[in-house]
């Protein structure tokens, strides 16, 4: 009698590990199925950097010299300053050529 209930309760712990173990193996395969739905948004988000400069730190700007911007414009004859529309061509002209 005790050794049919002795092996009544070992076979009622072997079920128990054995649903333990179903259930474990169960949340491991959700698991890594989350793992994997991750994986493939980290790798579409590097592959949307890839190609793009990612700053780290500021960088500085250099200024543009104020002497390369001086444009030297000859100065008008007499005769044609009084001319005002071949004085707007004139600038016009020499902004184009700068």
């Amino acid at each position: 009698d005790s050794i049919k209930y002795s092996r009544v309760q070992s076979k009622e712990q072997c079920d128990d590990l054995i649903n333990q173990v179903n259930l474990k193996s169960v949340k491991v395969a959700d698991l890594n199925a989350s793992l994997q739905e991750k994986v493939l948004v980290i790798t579409a988000l590097k592959e949307q950097l890839k190609g793009k400069a990612v700053l780290t730190k500021a960088v500085s700007l250099n200024s543009i010299d104020p002497a390369l911007l001086q444009v030297d414009i000859v100065p008008l004859v007499p005769k044609l300053r009084k001319n005002r529309t071949a004085h707007i061509d004139y600038l016009k002209h020499t902004l184009e050529e700068a």
